[in-house]
């Protein structure tokens, strides 16, 4: 019989399992390379380009900032980089979702756009607090020291 390192409960050792470093440096190398692959798709398409449209209302050409697009193949393709998550969605979805995240004009950021948004009978999801976290050995260290 062997005893669990993590739980301390004891097992038959053809019941037990043992990291295998080699895998485990493999995945970290694996993500590493996603990073890296995120990290270009990013510094590639997450720039606005000034790009000449032809406005119809005015009758003339006016230049205007816009995110680089794809085809919804290119999409597909680049996506794979990490299937996971939907990197590409499409630009009319993409712009509602980023008007429905803008704040309010004249609304600040932080704590005090949390107050100004919750009414005062519904919780602030800033303010909860996670009970069983507190009663840990390291919360009560930490706030032990912070009150020193």
């Amino acid at each position: 019989m062997a005893k669990c390192w993590t739980t301390n409960v004891e097992i038959p050792l053809n019941e037990a399992f043992v990291l295998d470093a080699s895998e485990a440096r493999r995945a970290i190398r694996d993500m590493e390379m996603t990073i890296r692959k995120i990290t270009n798709l990013l510094e590639q398409y997450c720039v606005t380009d000034e790009v000449e449209i032809f406005d119809k209302k005015a009758g003339e050409k006016r230049k205007v900032k816009q995110h680089r697009l794809v085809c919804e193949a290119a999409a597909e393709m680049l996506g794979q980089v990490a299937p996971q998550y939907r990197l590409f969605v499409p630009r009319n979805q993409f712009l509602s979702d980023r008007k429905s995240f803008r704040r309010p004009q004249g609304a600040a950021w932080g704590a005090a756009a949390n107050h100004e948004t919750h009414s005062p009978s519904a919780p602030n999801p800033a303010q909860e607090v996670n009970h069983e976290a507190e009663s840990s050995p390291d919360h009560q260290r930490a706030t032990n020291s912070d009150q020193s």
